[in-house]
C-alpha cells in the first residue's frame, strides 16, 4: 500500500459496522481492564490510566483527563507531534480542554470489504497504541 502524502478525503465505507465490531473487539482482548463501549475506550488503571479514546472511520479522538494531565503537563498546552515514519499519523490536541485528534493519512486505503475493515481496524488500534505510549512517556 502506497503512503498518503496528505490528509484525504474520507471515504465512505459500506462495511462500517463491520469495522465498529473489530474495534470493539481488539479493544476488549487488548485492553480487558478497560472499559470498552463500542469503539471508545476509557483506561481506568494502569499505565494509561486517565486517558480515553474514541476510533472512528476516518479519526481516532483521545481526552486527557485533568487527573493525567497534572502527571504529564505537558498535555496542559496545546501540541501536535508527528509520527509520519511510523505509522504516518499526527497527533493535535487541546491543553485547556484535554482533547485531542489523530488522523492517520492512510484512512481511506482499505478495500470496502470485511477483511479491508478487519485490516484498518486493526491499523487504527496500532496507531491509537503508538500515540498513546508516546503520551505517557513525556516529561517536561
Amino acid at each position: 500500500m502506497e503512503r498518503s502524502q496528505g490528509l484525504t478525503k474520507l471515504k465512505t465505507f459500506h462495511y462500517k459496522e463491520h469495522f465498529n465490531e473489530q474495534v470493539n473487539t481488539l479493544l476488549k482482548h487488548l485492553y480487558p481492564q478497560a472499559e470498552v463501549k463500542k469503539t471508545h475506550i476509557k483506561f481506568v488503571s494502569g499505565k494509561f490510566k486517565g486517558l480515553s479514546c474514541l476510533i472512528t472511520q476516518g479519526s481516532l479522538y483521545p481526552n486527557m483527563s485533568e487527573e493525567f494531565k497534572e502527571r504529564f503537563p505537558r498535555f496542559k498546552r496545546n501540541g501536535y507531534q508527528s509520527f509520519e515514519e511510523l505509522v504516518n499519523t499526527g497527533v493535535q490536541w487541546t491543553g485547556s480542554s484535554g482533547s485531542g485528534y489523530i488522523y492517520p493519512l492512510d484512512r481511506s486505503k482499505w478495500d470496502d470489504s470485511p477483511l479491508g475493515m478487519e485490516q484498518k481496524a486493526a491499523f487504527f488500534v496500532v496507531v491509537m497504541q503508538v500515540c498513546l505510549t508516546w503520551m505517557i512517556k513525556q516529561n517536561d
